[in-house]
Parts: structure tokens; C-alpha cells; sequence
């Protein structure tokens, strides 16, 4: 949870004389801020800060020997053996707790989502059998 609490909040920044020099290597006298730095519209902010409460639900709910790992090797990056050894581990078994915790995450998001989804696509009745149906004799011929 430190880990994750940290990496929260470090913000994106740039040294103004990188930009400075970036503007004088490509000839000019401005430079565009790098895409991480640009603002993002409202609701794509809005909806980023969603999934990311979603992610850290998720996360938090994992078993904590499921929950290391994962943050670990996906969030700070460690490999199999620098996290089989800073937690006394046999590579496998970190192999194994990654592979599991990804399944249990997609699971929570999907459970998450589904109710969402339905919404987006609801069924439509006799358009939806008619493509099903569709779909089906195609596979079938």
C-alpha cells in the first residue's frame, strides 16, 4: 500500500531546460509540452479517475500475499527473481500469486462492469435473435 501510495503522488513534471534544449534541437523557440504533460478533456479525467478507483478496489481487495506481488512486479516493475528474493520466495510460486491475482482482478472487474455493459448493450429483442441467428448459420456453413 506504501508503494501504491507513493506512486500516486508523484506527478508528472518536466525540468524547464529539457524543454528548452528539445525547442533548440529541433530549430525553434518552442517546444510542446510531451503528452503525459497536456492536459486531458474533463471527462476523460473524469472517467481515468474512475477506473483508477476501480483498479485500487480491486487491488486492495486481493489477498496480501497476491496483493505484494502484484504490485511488486506489475506497478514497480521488479522482475521474477528481484521479487522471488525480496520476499523469500520460489520464482514459481511468484509466478503462480501474479497469475492468480490477475485472474481474481479481471473477476472483480468484470463483476464491476457487467451491470454497466448490460446497460450499453442491452438486448434488443428480435434484432439480436436475428443476428444471432445470423451468426450462427455462418459458424454452422
Amino acid at each position: 500500500n506504501e508503494a501504491l501510495d507513493r506512486k500516486r503522488r508523484v506527478r508528472p513534471s518536466a525540468d524547464i531546460t529539457e524543454l528548452d534544449d528539445l525547442a533548440q534541437a529541433n530549430g525553434s523557440s518552442f517546444a510542446a509540452p510531451p503528452l503525459s504533460l497536456m492536459p486531458l478533456p474533463a471527462d476523460s479525467e473524469v472517467t481515468r479517475m474512475e477506473i483508477r478507483d476501480v483498479l485500487e478496489s480491486a487491488t486492495d481487495d486481493l489477498p496480501e500475499g497476491f496483493r505484494i506481488v502484484f504490485v511488486l512486479r506489475d506497478i514497480e516493475g521488479l522482475s521474477v527473481e528481484e521479487t522471488a528474493g525480496l520476499l523469500s520466495l520460489n520464482p514459481n510460486t511468484v509466478k503462480t500469486r501474479l497469475h492468480r491475482a490477475h485472474r481474481l482482478l479481471r473477476t472483480a472487474i468484470e463483476a464491476r462492469f457487467s451491470a454497466t455493459f448490460a446497460d450499453i448493450f442491452p438486448f434488443d429483442g428480435a434484432r439480436c435473435v436475428g443476428m444471432a441467428d445470423r451468426v450462427i448459420a455462418q459458424l454452422r456453413g
